[in-house]
Formats: C-alpha cells, sequence, structure tokens
C-alpha cells in the first residue's frame, strides 16, 4: 500500500520503496478564453474544453518527475479550430507545479551510472592510446640510438645493374681500397679482396659507375683509402665497370678502444670485434702498427660482421718526457689541450722517469709549486714521438726570511753584505743558501748557514758579551822554578796561563837562586815574558893560619897594621 494521499502533488513526496512508484499526477486543464474561441459543450463534444497553445515558443518538453525519473505521457487534443479537427493536435500545457519541479531534478542513479562507465571507458581508450604512441617513439628512438652504437647491420648485396649492360665475364668481389692513384691521365687504383686477401690493380676509366650504398652517383674525389666497396671489374684488362660502396658496420670517430692482442679481439663499448693479419691500419693513409693503439687514440673501424678490416687512426699519441723537477716542492702539472678537450691535472711525480702517454695536439702546460714561480708554457705532442718539458730554467719562488738578532743594534752579513734593514722581512730566491754573521764590539761574533726551503724561514741569532783574556808565556832562567802569580801557585817554569789584561805579581823561587820579585803586564791576547834569575855566591870563610900570628900583622890584608912592615 502506498502512503500518498489521492490528489497528492508534493514533488517532495517519497513513496514506498517496496510499492510501485504512483503516476505522476494529471495537471487541472486551463480553458482557452483567447480571441475567437468558440467554447464548446462538454455534454455534447464529450470532451473537456482544451486550451490551445499560445502564440510564441512553444511548451517546454515535459520534465521527469522528481522521485520515479519517468516524462509524462503526452496527451493529444483535438484543435477545435481547424476545419478537421482529427486532424491537426497539440499539447496540453503542464501546470505551473510541473515547470517548478523539471527545473529542481536531479538525474536519476541509472542514469548517472551509465553516464559513469561511458565516461570511464573513454579514459579507458585514451590512456591506451596515449600509451601506444609513447611506446611507438620510444621504440623508434631507441632504434635510432642502437642503430647508431652498432653501425649498419652487414649486408652484401648484389651489384645493382648499372644503365650499360655489364659484359658477361664481368667478375665480382668486396674488397677494401689500399691504394688511390688519381692523376689528370690515369686513374689507379688498389683494391684487396677481403674473401681472399689478394691484392689488385685496376683502372678507373670515365665510364666506370661510381655510386655510394644507396645507388647515388658519387665523384671519384670522394674515394679513400679504407673504403669497403662492391667491385664489379673485367678480367681480361682490370678495367673497373662498377663501384658500389659496400654495407659494412662502420664505428666512426671511437675513443676508449681495449685492445686484446692475445685473443686478437677489440672491444668497444658492448661491441667486440675480431681483428686478422690482414686488418689494415693507417695513420693518416701511411701503415701504423695495432698495437700502438691506445685508449685515448681516436680511430675509425669498419668491419664485416664482426671482422675489422680497416682501422683508421684519426688522432693518435706520444711521449711527454719532464726534466729537472726533482727540486720543486708539492709541484703539479695541468695539461689543458688547446681548442677542445678537458685539461688534465697531475702531480709532477706521477709522471716519472717513464714519461706521460698523451692524445697528440698543442697543450697549454702551468707547472706550479711551493719553491717555484708558475711556469706556463706550450707544447705540441706527436704521433709516435717523444717531448721533453726541461724545468731548469723555471725561475725558483720566494722565500722570506724574519730574523731577530740580540743586540738589535748587531751589524748583520748575509753572504758577506750587510743588511742595513735586518729588522724587516727580507725576500730571497726558495732554496737559496744564506751564510748569516752577527757581530758587535764586547761580544761574541756568531755565524750561521740557513737554506731557504719554506716560504717564511725564521731564525733568531743572541750574542753572548765577549770575555777578553791575556793568554801569558812565563820563562825564567834557569827554568824549573816555581812560578806564583798574584801568590798562586802556577807550576813551574816555563808557564803558559790564561790572565785577565793588566798588572800582575810575579814570584820565582829555586834552590841555589835568590827569590825573584816582578810584575808583568799581560795585555789582551798573547804575550811572553822572560825572568832571570841570579845564583846566590857564598864567602869563604876568614883564613886561620897554623901558628900564632905575629903582633900586628893582619893576615887578611896580608900586612901589618899600620902599613909597618918589618
Amino acid at each position: 500500500m502506498s502512503d500518498k494521499k489521492p490528489g497528492d502533488t508534493n514533488p517532495t513526496h517519497i513513496p514506498n520503496p517496496t510499492s510501485k512508484p504512483p503516476a505522476p499526477p494529471r495537471p487541472t486543464p486551463r480553458p482557452y478564453t483567447g480571441a475567437g474561441h468558440v467554447p464548446s459543450s462538454s455534454a455534447s463534444t464529450g470532451r473537456r474544453p482544451v486550451t490551445p497553445p499560445p502564440s510564441g515558443p512553444g511548451p517546454r518538453r515535459p520534465a521527469m518527475h522528481p522521485t520515479t525519473g519517468e516524462r509524462p505521457k503526452r496527451r493529444i487534443a483535438p484543435d477545435t479550430r481547424h476545419p478537421n479537427p482529427e486532424g491537426r493536435a497539440f499539447l496540453i500545457p503542464d501546470s505551473p507545479a510541473d515547470h517548478t519541479a523539471s527545473h529542481t531534478h536531479s538525474p536519476s542513479p541509472r542514469r548517472r551510472a551509465r553516464r559513469r562507465t561511458q565516461f570511464a571507458a573513454f579514459n579507458i581508450v585514451m590512456i591506451v592510446i596515449i600509451a601506444v604512441i609513447g611506446l611507438t617513439i620510444f621504440a623508434m628512438s631507441f632504434q635510432s640510438i642502437f642503430a647508431e652504437d652498432r653501425g649498419a647491420t652487414t649486408v652484401t648485396p648484389t651489384p645493382t645493374p648499372t644503365a650499360t649492360p655489364l659484359p658477361l665475364n664481368t667478375q665480382h668481389f668486396t674488397g677494401i681500397i689500399t691504394g688511390i692513384n688519381d692523376q689528370a691521365t690515369l686513374r689507379t687504383m688498389t683494391i684487396k679482396d677481403i674473401a681472399t686477401n689478394h691484392s689488385r690493380d685496376f683502372s678507373f676509366l670515365d665510364s666506370t659507375s661510381l655510386a655510394n650504398r644507396t645507388g647515388i652517383s658519387i665523384p671519384f674525389s670522394t674515394l679513400a683509402i679504407g673504403n669497403m666497396m662492391e667491385v664489379a671489374y673485367n678480367p681480361d684488362n682490370n678495367e673497373l665497370l662498377d663501384l658500389r660502396q659496400s654495407f659494412t658496420r662502420d664505428f666512426h670517430s671511437r675513443t676508449g678502444i681495449r685492445i686484446d692482442m692475445e685473443n686478437t679481439s677489440i672491444t668497444l663499448g658492448n661491441d667486440v670485434l675480431t681483428f686478422t693479419s690482414q686488418t689494415l691500419v693507417l695513420y693518416r693513409g701511411a701503415p701504423a702498427l695495432i698495437s700502438d693503439i691506445t685508449e685515448d687514440d681516436i680511430v675509425t673501424i669498419i668491419a664485416v660482421s664482426d671482422v675489422i678490416w680497416l682501422i683508421q687512426i684519426e688522432s693518435s699519441h706520444g711521449l711527454l718526457q719532464v726534466t729537472s723537477s726533482g727540486s720543486i716542492i708539492n709541484g703539479r702539472i695541468i695539461l689543458d689541450p688547446i681548442g677542445t678537450g678537458t685539461p688534465r691535472i697531475m702531480a709532477l711525480n706521477d709522471i716519472g722517469t717513464t714519461g706521460l702517454t698523451m692524445p697528440e695536439g698543442t697543450y697549454r702546460v702551468t707547472v706550479e709549486g711551493t719553491n717555484i714561480e708558475t711556469y706556463i708554457t706550450e707544447l705540441s705532442i706527436h704521433h709516435g714521438e717523444t717531448t721533453t718539458l726541461d724545468l731548469s730554467n723555471v725561475e725558483p719562488g720566494v722565500a722570506v726570511l724574519e730574523l731577530t738578532v740580540t743586540p738589535a743594534n748587531a751589524q748583520v752579513f748575509i753572504n758577506g753584505e750587510l743588511m742595513q734593514n735586518h729588522r724587516e722581512p727580507m725576500e730571497f730566491d726558495f732554496d737559496a743558501s744564506l751564510t748569516i754573521r752577527v757581530e758587535r764590539e764586547g761580544y761574541v761574533t756568531q755565524e750561521r748557514t740557513i737554506v731557504m726551503s719554506q716560504i717564511t724561514t725564521t731564525a733568531t741569532i743572541n750574542l753572548e758579551v765577549e770575555i777578553i783574556t791575556a793568554m801569558v808565556t812565563i820563562m825564567t832562567y834557569p827554568i824549573g822554578a816555581n812560578v806564583w802569580i798574584n801568590n798562586v801557585p802556577v807550576g813551574q817554569s816555563p808557564v803558559l796561563t790564561e790572565l785577565t789584561p793588566g798588572s800582575h805579581d810575579i814570584i820565582l823561587q829555586m834552590h841555589g837562586f835568590n827569590d825573584l820579585f816582578s810584575t808583568i803586564y799581560a795585555p789582551p791576547g798573547e804575550s811572553a815574558h822572560n825572568l832571570v834569575m841570579t845564583q846566590i855566591i857564598e864567602e869563604p870563610p876568614p883564613y886561620t893560619p897554623p901558628y900564632e900570628e905575629a903582633p900586628g900583622y893582619n893576615y887578611n890584608e896580608g900586612g901589618y897594621e899600620g902599613g909597618v912592615d918589618y
């Protein structure tokens, strides 16, 4: 049962979900009162009066019911104004309540679900399309990069027929050009058959057809030694009939190749190629050795399948030798290629005595060190040659000497030259040997040797007060006398002793000689003093005669007293 009451037109009414939705209410017809209208009786016609549509735009499409989501069924009424009432009909306008409900309703859940499904399907289709486009672009880019890295796939096509049919005895082979002679009157070339390793000389005529891989004609001047060609020639006279550039694997201007001489292989990135004794190695058209190629060299490799037939060295290497660098402290060298390239910075000690392998070219060389001025020069490295960088002429750096002297007014001589401003820092060449002498009157002179092995060298010299002495030598005659100086025994003569300059008391004693008392003056420095001692002379005792003395006779005088002689 429905809870809806009869005649209830409330659009917000919610029916019982278990019951069937009720039919929408029928709008009450409005009588038509327009001009010329002749009302008809409902009793006579059996129909209710209808209202024709007003002039102007027609009525809106009936809106869906707010609860059931259904549109009202069209109600057709005959047009009584028409001669044939059954031949013309019009819609009975809806009530104002229906128009109000048409602007306030929301889509049904079924319609909303259908719209969401359609929108999700549209998004999925667009995502798939975008993904396919992205994968296609990525695949094309990857294929381009892969093809560039590996080169063209080896294909040996059959010679393209020329406009002029080739003779029946024409022979074909794939070969590599090993020699070209381009003269005004005669053009010849040497081509080696890669299948037989046999070289042949051919004549290139004006009628010879020459084309690139795609069949487009090219001039003779574009040919170069090392080109791989598809050759058609006349074996009777060795005249070239048709030349086509062959499809090969080309690796242009590559560096960082690794050569394995034991396994006769060359590695370029992820590609491993093999070489044989027939592989042609050229440096600017001249033969070269494959063992001389380094990772820094720039080479172009032409290969058929995985076999290398040509290695063209575009940029080779040389050797850099550095001399007279052992005395440079913390030395480093900067090798900057002029034009293109990345500077190479390394310590001088890392170069060693064997030298440094470098790509050929011109370099701006900068040498730096703690004890030298920055040295800048240019040098060129050539293929297979040794270039020497001599650093013997590098100017030494500046070292500073900070000297402190006591007393401050002492004279300072460096390498024999009087320094007037020795109290200020003094500059000398790095690693210079300096002989410093400091002197002042009344002080002991000092001398020292200093090597300027640091950027700043500090030295302190303190003078000691000079003590002046006198070296005195005491000589006596005879020798062996005991010597006292200032009442201090100093030994037996001769005596060498150190005294202060000035006067000193000397005492000499020796048995049999008189004591000698003397005063000497000892000047500064060395001096000698000779002292002579006198021998002691003893007087004889008085003579006593053995007989009695005569009266008045003086035996000592030898006569009588008073001069009387008997």
